[in-house]
């Protein structure tokens, strides 16, 4: 199999929508019950979280391959993040009739 690309992956990034969203929602409830020094604090690390850019963590692995023998397109594709260990496989194999001149 070939492995020649990366890419953000989607559990992590559902995983970090979720913390935004709590990093979030917890800035609002401290608004006006901590000091403005402590509050600003809050909001800077919340907008830093915000700037990181997410890293490419899933490895994509894939192949085709066309067996005129025996008439069959072979489709493999799998993926892992390196990260949540989010992943899955997916391997097909197709008859297909030769064009007939």
């Amino acid at each position: 199999m070939t492995a020649d690309n990366w890419q953000e992956c989607p559990q992590c990034d559902a995983n970090r929508a979720s913390e935004e969203f709590c990093k979030t929602s917890d800035l609002h409830e401290v608004y006006g019950k901590v000091s403005a020094e402590e509050y600003e604090a809050k909001r800077q690390e919340l907008i830093e979280f915000i700037r990181e850019v997410p890293e490419e963590t899933l490895r994509e692995d894939y192949q085709y391959q066309l067996d005129p023998c025996t008439t069959t397109l072979g489709v493999y594709y799998k993926c892992h993040c390196t990260v949540c260990n989010f992943g899955f496989k997916v391997e097909e194999k197709i008859d297909y009739l030769p064009l007939v001149k």
